[in-house]
């Protein structure tokens, strides 16, 4: 008797552990809508509890990749660790320079890094010359054109609605399409940015390619005395000839 009794509580012993397992077991791949439903070490994916794996959860920010700086780079300036929401390329979505985390400026509605345009490749494709196509043959035109036909292109053909985001990365995909990438995605920004403040102190200038009061405009002849290029400057790291030889507006 007391042997077999000693037998029962061994077996007890033995199989309510092998139910706490089971139920552990069950808790931990039970089913789950979001992370909070799970136990702590696990998420929620597939809508089953799963062991986290690593670099997720936790709530830490990361850094995107470096500047959008040199030939062909891409991927925006670093990120602040979690705060806004993001622009096209990954960083952080902005109006003004102060909402970006330091050493960044805002940049065609995004945070990026400055210095995009000092690599050999952006220097000279910033001052070579592009040959466009359109209804009145081929025309040879300089870079700060194909970005001012480019911005006014997006801005008339934009549908209802369109946020000035969509208009900046139309304006963006246009200047790379139409300097046929020699570009960086960096440097083109710079571009974009002195369009958008084009856009909002020259419109009546700059919409007819024709009119010659649109440089001038750009360059600080305007109401708010803004010189656009001054914008260029900054976020390229290099020095714009536009207003070369224009009186100064200031």
């Amino acid at each position: 008797m007391r042997f077999l009794r000693g037998l029962t509580i061994a077996l007890g012993v033995v199989f309510g552990f092998l139910a706490c397992s089971d139920e552990e077991t069950a808790s931990s791949s039970s089913a789950c809508s979001k992370d909070i439903d799970c136990p702590e070490g696990r998420v929620c994916e597939k809508g089953r509890c799963t062991p986290a794996s690593a670099g997720t959860g936790g709530g830490a920010g990361t850094s995107a990749g470096g500047a959008d700086s040199g030939a062909g780079a891409s991927g925006g300036a670093p990120s602040d660790g979690g705060g806004g929401a993001s622009g096209s390329d990954g960083g952080k979505a902005c109006t003004a320079d102060a909402e970006c985390p330091m050493g960044t400026l805002c940049i065609a509605l995004a945070c990026r890094a400055p210095g995009a345009c000092t690599s050999a490749t952006d220097r000279s494709a910033v001052e070579a010359e592009y040959d466009i196509t359109d209804d009145a043959g081929t025309r040879r035109v300089r870079v700060r054109d194909v970005a001012r036909e480019c911005g006014v292109g997006c801005l008339i053909n934009a549908a209802p609605g369109t946020t000035d985001p969509e208009l900046a990365a139309c304006t963006h995909a246009c200047i790379l399409d139409r300097t046929h990438q020699a570009l960086s995605a960096g440097c083109a920004y710079c571009l974009v940015e002195t369009v958008n403040c084009g856009r909002q102190h020259c419109l009546t200038q700059c919409i007819d390619p024709t009119n010659l009061n649109c440089i001038p405009c750009i360059c600080g002849e305007n109401l708010q005395r803004v010189n656009c290029t001054s914008r260029f400057e900054t976020c390229g790291g290099i020095t714009s000839t536009t207003c070369a030889g224009l009186p100064d507006a200031t």
